[in-house]
């Protein structure tokens, strides 16, 4: 006797907006979150979704036949703003063209550089993290110099944060760290006038290793940190002593893109139309084309995975 064939429901259509494709994610949702009373209307992270649930999200509605963006939850934080966005770009994919647009709108203030010499005096950014951190290590190890570090947040805690980093890299702390409180996403990283001043004429050289490097947030939520930061240490860059910079950027302004290059070196920038996919890689090669418009030495390095 033949067995049955199995009844097979049919797959969400991907572009059916209707009040069943809401209510199958607003289920998913609930059942990710074990939150049986999540609605529709619910904000997803303050319902106790994280980055990880997201991925499990969008794997989720894949598995439904449902073909969502993959920021879409940092853009519209509810099931119903999701659905009802199905049938409009959010943004995900952005054309070279846009991006330069954006480059074009960011207008850096006029500074006056002075010509002193003092002794050398480092910048660093982003020394919390593995890339910085190392960084740090190698930079103790190989000069003499000071070292100034950019941290967000209580500097004691950042202090046993970055002791602890170098440990891990097998470098030990040294007397020569000194930790200034500051936040990209803010003008002047949030410091008054006076240490600003103080920071642009103690400073010869700047290593910018700092970025939000969130793989779902979409361009906005990486804006203020990636290129507004940026943008405040060029600025920083000719104010006072005139300082070489040295900026991380990332092979995700290449692989994050469509057509791939056959090859990519250090400063290069996608230079026909192009498509970049993702607010990290967004940001990242709006912020790389800010550095290269410097007129003072910079260096670009493009780091690879971490």
């Amino acid at each position: 006797m033949a067995r049955p064939k199995p009844i097979l429901q049919p797959r969400a259509n991907p572009t059916t907006l209707d009040h069943s494709t809401e209510g199958q994610l607003t289920q998913l949702v609930r059942n990710l979150l074990s939150h049986q009373g999540f609605t529709a209307e619910d904000d997803f992270f303050q319902c106790g979704g994280d980055s990880l649930a997201a991925m499990q999200f969008l794997a989720g509605s894949e598995r439904l036949g449902i073909d969502l963006p993959p920021d879409c939850l940092y853009q519209h934080r509810t099931i119903r703003k999701i659905t009802k966005h199905l049938h409009t770009p959010i943004g995900y994919a952005c054309s070279s063209v846009a991006l330069l647009e954006r480059v074009a709108s960011i207008k850096l203030p006029e500074t006056k550089a002075t010509a002193t010499s003092p002794q050398p005096h480092i910048l660093l950014t982003g020394a919390t993290g593995f890339l910085g951190s190392a960084i740090l290590g190698e930079l103790l190890a190989r000069t003499e110099s000071p070292i100034t570090c950019l941290v967000r947040g209580n500097p004691s805690e950042k202090r046993t944060l970055i002791t602890e980093k170098l440990r891990l890299h097998g470098f030990p702390d040294s007397s020569r760290i000194q930790l200034l409180k500051g936040d990209l996403e803010k003008p002047h990283f949030g410091l008054n006038q006076a240490d600003w001043i103080s920071l642009a004429e103690v400073a010869t050289h700047i290593i910018h290793c700092a970025a939000s490097t969130h793989s779902l947030a979409p361009y906005p939520a990486l804006e203020k940190s990636n290129v507004g930061g940026t943008a405040t240490i060029l600025e920083l860059q000719k104010t006072g002593i005139p300082k070489p910079l040295i900026y991380a950027s990332t092979l995700s302004v290449f692989v994050d893109a469509s057509p791939l290059p056959k090859v990519c070196q250090e400063d290069d920038l996608p230079k026909t139309a192009s498509t970049i996919y993702g607010g990290y890689a967004q940001t990242k090669w709006v912020a790389e084309k800010l550095v290269q418009e410097s007129a003072l030495p910079t260096n670009v390095i493009r780091i690879g995975l971490l």
